[in-house]
C-alpha cells in the first residue's frame, strides 16, 4: 500500500503537500493504517522501500525501476 501511495502525489491522498516528506508519509500511515511511528522510523521505512536518499519521490521511482528490471 505504501509503495503504491508514494508513486502518486500526496494530494491524491488528501494530504496538503506538493511532495512526499517524512511528515506526510507519517500522516498517511497514521490516518490510513492506524499506526503512529516516530519520524526516525518513518524515514527508515522509506529507505527500506528503496529510497536511499530518504525522499519518497526518489523511492517510488527507484522501486518502479527495480520492479521493471526483475
Amino acid at each position: 500500500m505504501l509503495t503504491q501511495a508514494l508513486a502518486r502525489p500526496p494530494r491524491d491522498y488528501a494530504i496538503d503537500a506538493y511532495r512526499w516528506t517524512i511528515g506526510a508519509v507519517g500522516l498517511l500511515i497514521r490516518r490510513d493504517l492506524g499506526f503512529s511511528f516516530s519520524r526516525v522510523y518513518v524515514r527508515q521505512l522509506i529507505i527500506d522501500l528503496g529510497f536511499a536518499d530518504g525522499h519518497a519521490h526518489h523511492a517510488a521511482t527507484h522501486g518502479a525501476r527495480q520492479a521493471a528490471q526483475a
